[in-house]
């Protein structure tokens, strides 16, 4: 099974039992092609903004940075402290998103009952 076979599988199987508020951040490991080591990380979710993309210099120790800050955790003093997190990628959360996460599965037609007296 191939990388994306394997991600479009668990998606698939765990998308739609996750919490509407959770974001997944997607990350790939080493490059082992280019001198920068550039890795590809994916954020998706309700509170990132369709087609977005940074010039940030994010790192593994981004994604420790992120979960520290967004749950107030302390830093383990090593590369972590210092790195930049993907917080700033996400948009603070409005009503209309949350109005926008509300999905209506069926109709039902508009009827009267009498009342009988």
């Amino acid at each position: 099974m191939g990388t994306g076979q394997f991600l479009t599988a668990w998606l698939k199987k765990y998308w739609l039992l996750l919490p509407q508020k959770t974001s997944i951040l997607i990350a790939w490991d080493e490059d082992d092609n280019t001198e920068q080591n550039r890795i590809a990380n994916f954020l998706l979710g309700p509170y990132i903004t369709p087609n977005t993309s940074c010039n940030l210099r994010l790192s593994h120790y981004s994604i420790l940075k992120t979960i520290q800050d967004n749950w107030n955790l302390n830093s383990l003093e090593r590369n972590d402290k210092n790195a930049t997190t993907f917080l700033q990628l996400l948009k603070q959360p409005s009503i209309g998103d949350y109005l926008n996460t509300i999905r209506i599965i069926s109709t039902l037609p508009n009827v009267s009952f009498p009342i009988n007296a």
